[in-house]
């Protein structure tokens, strides 16, 4: 029964979490919605679909500005998948764009595309969900949205700071603070609406 608060949405049977969080929901509508403004309509996500809440938050985020604009959501589980099979996939829903929660699936699928022949952005598009805590030392100008981690801390310390003090009240508790949309280099308008194609043929 002590004073906590959590960095990141939470929630919990035993009770209301006071956390302070990042709006992945809204930041993920706002990559959906740049895309669809790009010309896209087959628009995928391929990452984690259950567990933690941030999984869950960027998953509704886009089945929420995929539906508002009139697309047909396509949610690929990514637990496990490799570059390849993600491409796969993305040929057989006939996608030109893809967002993903993932940074390592990101240039993987990035890697994996280049190999069949695919220019990035040009031919497939990929806006990544976040930022990655560690860098992977590539320097990749992802399209996307930036996580304010530090922000986020900094807010947590002072609610803590402020339930030691009993001056909180209930609806004070739980905080989503809002991502910074990063445009980056790794999305471009679609070229036409037919899918990009696969193998041989696409080298150019």
């Amino acid at each position: 029964r002590f004073p906590f608060v959590d960095v990141g949405r939470k929630v919990s049977p035993a009770g209301l979490v006071p956390y302070v969080g990042a709006d992945y929901r809204a930041a993920t509508m706002d990559v959906v919605e740049l895309l669809v403004g790009l010309g896209h309509r087959g628009i995928g996500l391929i990452g984690e679909l259950s567990g933690r809440e941030a999984n869950l938050d960027r998953a509704e985020g886009y089945r929420l500005a995929s539906t508002a604009a009139g697309l047909r959501p396509v949610l690929i589980e990514g637990a496990g998948i490799a570059g390849a099979q993600a491409l796969e996939l993305i040929r057989h829903n006939r996608l030109t764009a893809v967002v993903t929660d993932s940074s390592g699936l990101a240039e993987h699928l990035l890697d994996a595309a280049t190999a069949a022949g695919l220019r990035v952005p040009t031919d497939l598009s990929i806006a990544q969900l976040g930022d990655p805590e560690r860098s992977t030392g590539r320097q990749i100008d992802w399209t996307g949205f930036r996580i304010p981690r530090e922000h986020m801390g900094e807010q947590a310390v002072a609610l803590l700071s402020r339930l030691i003090a009993g001056s909180d009240s209930s609806d004070e508790l739980q905080t989503l603070l809002p991502c910074e949309l990063a445009r980056g280099a790794t999305v471009a308008p679609v070229g036409g609406f037919e899918p990009p194609t696969f193998g041989s043929s696409a080298s150019r």
